[in-house]
């Protein structure tokens, strides 16, 4: 599969739906954007779709909407997490609704432990 930038306009989509959580921290993975809560990966774009962290619940639900499972290289699905359908990152009510749903998740997950540098 060959590889594709993440467009700009997203970049701008996933970074204004943010502004409103203080709390996400935005850290670049293999150059994509990603936003985390307490150190554990909430949210992000990779390529060319949005992908989230849901709960199970969550996800059941999204997957009637045309949701996937998240599967950044062929054959390795991140549990947890799914690319959302077009439709609901282009509609702000909608994104910001699927976000919250992932912040209240993420939320309620054990802190990670921030990694000591190098010696």
């Amino acid at each position: 599969m060959e590889w594709k930038k993440v467009p700009e306009k997203n970049r701008k989509i996933l970074d204004h739906a943010f502004e409103v959580y203080p709390e996400a921290e935005r850290k670049m993975m293999f150059g994509c954007p990603g936003y985390f809560i307490n150190g554990n990966m909430l949210a992000g774009t990779h390529q060319e779709t949005f992908f989230i962290r849901l709960s199970e619940e969550d996800q059941k639900e999204i997957f009637q909407k045309a949701a996937a499972p998240f599967t950044p290289m062929v054959g390795r699905t991140m549990k947890g997490y799914v690319t959302l359908p077009a439709s609901i990152p282009e509609n702000e009510a909608d994104f910001r609704e699927w976000l919250g749903k992932g912040i209240a998740y993420v939320r309620t997950l054990p802190p990670k432990a921030k990694k000591s540098g190098k010696s």
